[in-house]
C-alpha cells in the first residue's frame, strides 16, 4: 500500500542530510556535492543526529591529549593548557569570528621545511564529483608556470623605481590565520573566505564551510566525504571536534592577518580550494594554495607577498607593516617596477617557489 503523507515526510530522505541554503550556478552543468552517509560506521542510523554538546569523555579524553603536546616555548601560535579549557566551555564556531585585539605572533626561527600535500597535483580522487575552483572554466596554475612568470618580471622589469604602479581591483583568496600543530596533530589554516581546514600529519585533510555547517573530509588517498556538523560519520568524530578546536582557537585569539577585504557573498564556497603545501625557513613561512596562490609571511616585519593567477593576468598582493594591502599587476610592474620593498620580496618567493618545484615537485 502507499504510505500516508505523514509517513511520507517522516522518511530519512526529508528529515536527515544536507539542506543547502543556495545552490551554485556550477549545479547546472554538474551534480552538486552533498553529504555522503554511507560512509557511517557501525549500527549508527542514517537519521541519527548526534546531541548538540559532544560526549563528556571523549570531549575529555581529546582535551588531555592536546594538553599534554610538548610545545616549542618560542611560538606563541600554539594553545597552552589554560586556553584550552577556556576553548572546551564554548560553543562550536557557527557563526562569523569575533577577533581578540592580540598583536602580531612571534615564531620559531628554525630552519626546517614541512610539507603536507594530498597528492602532487592537488586533484581529489573522485574528480567527477569535486567541487569547482571560484572560476569553473579555470584550472589551477601549476606552480613552475608562476615561477616562470615571475622569474621574467624580476629579470626584464626597470630597475630603481621609487613608487609601485596603479593598484587594481582584484579579490583574492588567501591565508588570514594559522596555527602550527605538526608535531602533534597538524596544520590548521584559515582562508579570507571565513573557510577553515586542517592538513592532518597523516596527509589527511579536513575544510569546514564559512557558516560552520558543511564540512569536506579527505583521506589519505584523497576521496572526498561530505557531512554537516549536525551528522558527523562516527570515525571522523576527532579530526572534526580537532577542526572545531582549531576554529574556536583562531577565532578567539588571532587577528586577521591584513586589511585586504574579501566578500563572502561573491564566491560560492568550495571545498577544493585549500591549503596545498606549507614550509617554514628562518625568515618567513610559505604557503601554496590549491589554485596556485603562493603566500610568503615574513617573520621579521610581519609583511605579506601574495602571488597568483587572477582572471588572464598574474597579480602580486603587498601587506605592509601596517597590515595595509595594495595589489599589482605583474604586466604593469614588468614595465613601471616596483619599490625595493617589493621587489626584495618578490625576489624571495622566487626563491621558495623554486623550492617548491625543485623539491616537492609542485
Amino acid at each position: 500500500s502507499r504510505p500516508t503523507l505523514q509517513e511520507i515526510l517522516a522518511d530519512e530522505f526529508f528529515t536527515c542530510g544536507y539542506m543547502p541554503r543556495s545552490l551554485s550556478p556550477d549545479c547546472c552543468t554538474r551534480p552538486p556535492t552533498f553529504p555522503s552517509y554511507s560512509r557511517y560506521s557501525g549500527n549508527r542510523s542514517v537519521a541519527y543526529v548526534p546531541p548538540t554538546e559532544p560526549k563528556i569523555d571523549s570531549m575529555g579524553q581529546l582535551a588531555n591529549a592536546i594538553s599534554q603536546m610538548h610545545l616549542d616555548s618560542r611560538s606563541e601560535n600554539l594553545l597552552e593548557e589554560k586556553e584550552l579549557e577556556d576553548i572546551e566551555k564554548k560553543p562550536s564556531r557557527q557563526s562569523p569570528p569575533t577577533h581578540a585585539t592580540r598583536g602580531d605572533i612571534a615564531y620559531p626561527a628554525k630552519e626546517t621545511i614541512t610539507s603536507l600535500a594530498p597528492n602532487s597535483d592537488g586533484h581529489t580522487g573522485d574528480r567527477s564529483r569535486s567541487p569547482p575552483q571560484r572560476d569553473s572554466s579555470a584550472k589551477p596554475k601549476p606552480a613552475s608556470m608562476l615561477l616562470d612568470t615571475l622569474g621574467r618580471c624580476i629579470d626584464q622589469l626597470p630597475k630603481g623605481a621609487k613608487t609601485n604602479p596603479t593598484p587594481v581591483n582584484a579579490e583574492i583568496t588567501w591565508v588570514t590565520k594559522w596555527v602550527d600543530y605538526s608535531n602533534k596533530y597538524g596544520f590548521g589554516f584559515q582562508l579570507s573566505s571565513d573557510a577553515l581546514g586542517v592538513l592532518f600529519n597523516d596527509t589527511s585533510r579536513i575544510i569546514m564551510s564559512p557558516d560552520g555547517r558543511a564540512v569536506q573530509y579527505y583521506d589519505v588517498t584523497s576521496k572526498l566525504y561530505a557531512y554537516t556538523t549536525d551528522c558527523i560519520p562516527e570515525d571522523l568524530e576527532k579530526k572534526t571536534t580537532l577542526l572545531q578546536y582549531f576554529a574556536r582557537y583562531m577565532d578567539d585569539h588571532l587577528i586577521q592577518g591584513g586589511d585586504l577585504e574579501f566578500s563572502s557573498d561573491s564566491i560560492s564556497w568550495s571545498g577544493s580550494l585549500f591549503l596545498k603545501k606549507w614550509f617554514r625557513t628562518a625568515k618567513a613561512i610559505v604557503l601554496y594554495l590549491s589554485d596556485g596562490t603562493l603566500q610568503v609571511n615574513f617573520f621579521d616585519d610581519h609583511t605579506k607577498l601574495i602571488v597568483g593567477h587572477i582572471k588572464s593576468d598574474y597579480a602580486v598582493t603587498y601587506i605592509d607593516q601596517e597590515r595595509t594591502a595594495h595589489t599589482y599587476s605583474l604586466s604593469h610592474i614588468i614595465k613601471e617596477g616596483c619599490t625595493a620593498d617589493v621587489l626584495d620580496r618578490m625576489i624571495f618567493a622566487r626563491l621558495m617557489l623554486k623550492n617548491l618545484v625543485d623539491i616537492e615537485g609542485a
